[in-house]
Parts: C-alpha cells; structure tokens; sequence
C-alpha cells in the first residue's frame, strides 16, 4: 500500500547555495546538492557520537513511534561498525532529552572535538517553526528541535531550541575536523492516517494532532554561518514532504534512517555521500515512501573522513 506523506521539510536548494556562497570548506554545487572539491583523509583521532531519538513527549498527543528505534540502529549497525566507540557515545533517549540536556551534551561534544575528529550527530524527533524574535530569518521563521520537555506557554512554547542556537554551538567545530548531521524529521507537519510523519504544526492545537514529526532549517544554515570545520547534512525529506515514522519489518522506524542503514549496510565503507544518498533515496522510493531525502555539504567525500 502506497504510503502518502504532506507537509513539508527543510530549504534545500536555497540552504545549499548559501553554503557555497557563505565560504564553507571544501563546498560547491552538485545538481542541486553540495560537493567535496578538496582533499579528504581517514580519521586520524577519534569518532565521536551525539545521539538524540525522542518518542515520548510530555506534550499531549505529540509522542512518536520509531525515534528510539532508529538510535539504537544506527549504533548497532553502523556505528559500531565505523569504529565508534561507547565511551565516546552520548545518547539521550525520551526524556533524557530535554533542552537542557541536549544543549548540555551538544556543547560538550564539539568541544571534546579537534582537529583529526569525526563527530556524529543524529536527531530523530519532533520540531517546527515558530516566529522569528530577532530579525536574522529572511521567512520571518525561526526553526527548533522540539526536546521532550517542550510545553506551552503564555509567550509561545517553552524549551524549544532554537536554530541560532544550533548555529552557534556547531559553528565551534575547529579546523580539521568534520562532522556529519543526520536529522530525520521536517519542519513542520499535518496528520496522515495512514503513517506517522514526524513535525509539529505549532500554530495549531497540538491536542488535536497525530505523532507528526521535524526537521529543522538548522540543518541546512548552521553551516553557512559556521567559521571552520567541514560539515555534511542528510535531512528525511524535501520542502513539499514530510518525513515517514513508519513501520518496517514489523517495527517502527524513520523511513530515513532505515533505509540510511540498510544502504549503509550494503555499500560498505567505501562510499562517497552522495553514492549513500542515491542508495537511500532508491530504496525508499522501492519501499514507495513519498520523500526524497536532501544531501548537503561533502557530498564527493567518503563517508566518515576527514574533509581537509
């Protein structure tokens, strides 16, 4: 059975450009994506993981299905085959993820990392779009990482983390290091029937809502303000769609991260980003999930290297 998806992800082009013309390490354009036209190498320290998957929400009616799922994929097969290692792996599950929390362990993983590292971060949960406070978002829109302990308030929602927050802490990635971004989620999101999408339409009732699932534009524009560092983002799905918490082979997953280990799992570690994105964009498109997920950053690099 067909599953139908709406509602809508991250900017994807647009974010793309913005990377090459802000400057990023070793960006350019790729048909719509960005690529390595620089030198890359092996991993010369250490590879360290930041891992965020949130299925329970104290919000009513926001909780998901496969987010927890998908953390424990990631580590059981791919991580672990790329040589992390558990004392260099954080993971915040369900309300061990609140905004404190999250920001806490984000900030403490860039700053364990230096030149020669490779930091992994991978969020799977709820987030949105909420108006912009201060100007710095030409859609007048802020993105945010919804953390477990979101809540409304008389101001508008409490906890939230904020685009520009990310953008700040990721920019502190130094020279020499790289990182990959995995977010399996979109901006925002309305009810399908039929599968769980992962965002949360804020200017809506959220009692009302399905489990709907986020992205956030952070994904894309952290880099573009970033002063250092080489960055690679895989984001669920395009503008138009959403993201699929989905149920695969009798358990509940993120259609991407699914099928991002799977191909992970078959291509090996030889590939480039964008051979991994073309096999995971194949495979979901063979399971008939409607979402195409978007690749930005060293897309010619060897997953899991070192962009010089």
């Amino acid at each position: 059975m067909k599953k139908n998806l709406v509602a809508l992800m991250l900017s994807s082009v647009a974010a793309a450009s913005a990377l090459v013309g802000c400057g990023v390490p070793g960006a350019s354009m790729v048909n719509g994506e960005t690529g390595s036209l620089k030198g890359m190498s092996a991993v010369t320290g250490t590879k360290r993981a930041f891992l965020v998957g949130i299925n329970d929400y104290m919000m009513q009616g926001a909780d998901l299905r496969g987010c927890v799922n998908d953390i424990k994929n990631v580590q059981a097969n791919m991580l672990s085959a790329e040589g992390f290692k558990a004392n260099d792996t954080t993971v915040l599950l369900d309300q061990q993820a609140t905004r404190e929390n999250i920001l806490a362990g984000l900030k403490a993983a860039v700053a364990a990392t230096k030149k020669g590292d490779f930091l992994y971060f991978h969020y799977s949960g709820h987030g949105a779009q909420v108006r912009d406070t201060n100007g710095d978002e030409p859609d007048g829109m802020d993105e945010i990482l919804c953390p477990t302990d979101l809540a409304s308030g008389p101001n508008g929602f409490k906890n939230a983390i904020l685009d520009d927050e990310l953008q700040s802490i990721l920019g502190q990635l130094p020279a020499g290091a790289s990182m990959l971004f995995v977010s399996d989620s979109c901006n925002s999101g309305t009810v399908d029937r039929l599968n769980r999408v992962r965002g949360l339409n804020l200017e809506n009732n959220t009692r009302n809502l399905d489990a709907v699932r986020v992205n956030t534009k952070a994904m894309s524009t952290f880099a573009a303000r970033a002063n250092s560092g080489a960055y690679t983002l895989i984001s669920g799905c395009q503008d138009d769609q959403t993201s699929a918490d989905a149920y695969i082979t009798g358990t509940y997953n993120g259609a991407l991260t699914y099928y991002l280990v799977d191909s992970y799992k078959k291509g090996g570690q030889a590939m480039t980003y964008a051979d991994w994105h073309k096999a995971t964009v194949s495979a979901i498109k063979a399971n008939r999930y409607s979402q195409t997920p978007n690749l930005q950053g060293a897309a010619n690099a060897k997953i899991f290297s070192i962009v010089n």
